[in-house]
């Protein structure tokens, strides 16, 4: 009985312990996901953050954006995840990475076309090239040709 019960004890601890390490991994997904998302360009994010990256994330870091820009490239990182890469100005870009589930939909773009997306901020990489970080972008329905 003495056994048992301890094992139990174990049981419930190792489960408190994981949804605590879920919980500080997904929390901020799930919360930014419950909020509408900040409608702003890329141009207006990358100038807010250029004027002071402390202030930008305290803005946008975390929070679910709602994004409009100018295709400057469209890439993957050494490790195969796709990203756009949208003209900032000021020197800075915005780093938009997407799931691998939308490769045919990345496959229809074209630099210097302008993209709606949706995707959580993750704030400000400084350089080369500086750039705004975005993951867990989502195209917008109706892309223009």
């Amino acid at each position: 009985m003495e056994r048992n019960w301890r094992g139990k004890m174990r049981l419930g601890l190792a489960a408190a312990v994981l949804l605590l390490v879920l919980g500080r991994l997904l929390g901020p997904i799930l919360a930014s996901s419950l909020a509408p998302p900040i409608p702003v360009s890329a141009r207006q994010l990358a100038l807010v953050y250029r004027e002071n990256p402390v202030n930008g994330d305290r803005l946008y870091q975390g929070q679910l954006l709602a994004l409009q820009g100018r295709i400057l490239a469209i890439e993957q990182d050494d490790l195969g995840r796709p990203y756009l890469l949208l003209e900032g100005g000021n020197g800075l870009k915005v780093q938009c990475f997407f799931l691998p589930n939308q490769l045919e939909q990345l496959a229809g773009l074209r630099p210097n076309r302008a993209v709606s997306l949706s995707g959580l901020c993750r704030g400000y990489r400084p350089g080369p090239p500086p750039l705004v970080v975005l993951t867990s972008c989502l195209l917008e329905p109706h892309q223009p040709p």
